[in-house]
């Protein structure tokens, strides 16, 4: 797992299983994570922005 700091902001990335559940390196995926500590958000009221 990297937990890389940006400002008030971290992303954090971490290896996952493959499409068939493979956990060999070379064969897993990689699953990023944008994450606001102060929970400030894009768009109006408390529901998710899709881009």
């Amino acid at each position: 797992m990297t937990d890389t700091p940006a400002g008030p902001y971290r992303l954090v990335t971490y290896p996952v299983p493959g499409p068939g559940g493979e956990a060999a390196v070379g064969h897993r995926r990689l699953n990023l994570v944008w994450y606001d500590p102060e929970q400030r958000l894009s768009g109006e009221g408390s529901e998710l922005i899709e881009r």
